[in-house]
């Protein structure tokens, strides 16, 4: 994975998502994520509160009206 994210950097956006109340984080791409103490994913999820704070409540939004035929069917 190419980043210019360090752990470091990632504690400090994971800050910022606190400080300002956000829902939370998100990677485009995780498959070249390092393990241990140098994984960026893991290292926000601890930042964040571990993962006994994340959200598993399935999506519950509805756009009936959407152009888009996954979109009205809820992506099924």
């Amino acid at each position: 994975m190419v980043s210019f994210d360090t752990t470091n950097v990632v504690k400090w956006k994971a800050q910022f998502i606190k400080d300002k109340g956000l829902g939370g984080a998100m990677w485009w791409e995780t498959s070249g994520d390092k393990l241990g103490s140098e994984s960026l994913v893991q290292t926000v999820v601890d930042a964040l509160g571990g993962t006994k704070v994340l959200d598993t409540k399935r999506n519950t939004i509805a756009y009936p009206g959407s152009k888009y035929d996954n979109v009205r069917r809820a992506c099924a």
